[in-house]
C-alpha cells in the first residue's frame, strides 16, 4: 500500500494527523503466488539497497512502488519484473 501522511511532531513520535490511500497493491499481489514471491524479494532487496539518508533512497521508493503496482495490474510475468526490477535497483545503487 502507499500512503501520503500528514504528520505531527510529539515527544517521542510522530503522530498520523491525516491518511489517504495512493494506491492499493495487497489484494492483487496475494492473489498469485508467483506475484507475491516477486513482490517479497523486491522487498527485501529494497530493504538492503536503501541507506535511510542516502540519496538514492527517492529512486529506490519509485522503483518499488512501480514494481508492485506492475505487479498489481498483472500486465508482465511477475518473473520479468523482479528482474527488471533488480537491474535498475543494482545500476541505481551503483
Amino acid at each position: 500500500m502507499v500512503a501520503d501522511l500528514q504528520l505531527s511532531s510529539g515527544r517521542n513520535l510522530d503522530i498520523v494527523t491525516q491518511a489517504t490511500t495512493l494506491g492499493a497493491y495487497g489484494h492483487g499481489i496475494v492473489s498469485d503466488y508467483a506475484r507475491y514471491t516477486a513482490a517479497a524479494a523486491i522487498a527485501e532487496t529494497a530493504e538492503r539497497l536503501t541507506d535511510v539518508d542516502g540519496e538514492s533512497a527517492n529512486a529506490h521508493y519509485h522503483l518499488v512502488i512501480g514494481a508492485l503496482a506492475a505487479l498489481n495490474r498483472g500486465a508482465h510475468a511477475p518473473e520479468l519484473i523482479l528482474d527488471s526490477y533488480l537491474l535498475r535497483a543494482l545500476a541505481t545503487a551503483g
